[in-house]
């Protein structure tokens, strides 16, 4: 059971029912539609709902598969913002929780 109120959209859920009760919600492919490149630039937070043997390259593959051209890796930036967030935190005596802007709880 999903309680809406506390669900950020992580995926997490999917992973862990046995049962398969819980499912993404996904709609048909507007490829044939849109001129030029398709670009996917998947959200860190989407490799998480994946067993951890299953590589981003992988998922990359996936991507092309449903019909992007390309892939864009978001994984450097978000190392680079999540070592940013540590230094903010470390220097900054702001009142917490801090919600990072990327958070998917913060863009749902």
């Amino acid at each position: 059971m999903v309680i809406e109120d506390l669900c950020v959209d992580c995926g997490d859920c999917m992973a862990v029912c046995k049962s398969e009760a819980i499912l993404p919600i996904s709609g048909p492919s507007h490829r044939n539609q849109r001129p030029g490149i398709q670009v996917a630039v998947p959200s860190s937070v989407l490799y998480s709902q994946f067993d951890p043997g299953i590589h981003p390259y992988i998922i990359h593959l996936a991507f092309k598969e449903l019909g992007f051209d390309e892939v864009v890796d978001t994984s450097p930036s978000c190392s680079a913002l999540a070592m940013a967030y540590i230094k903010y935190m470390e220097q900054s005596s702001k009142r917490r929780p801090v919600i990072a802007t990327d958070c998917p709880a913060t863009t749902r």
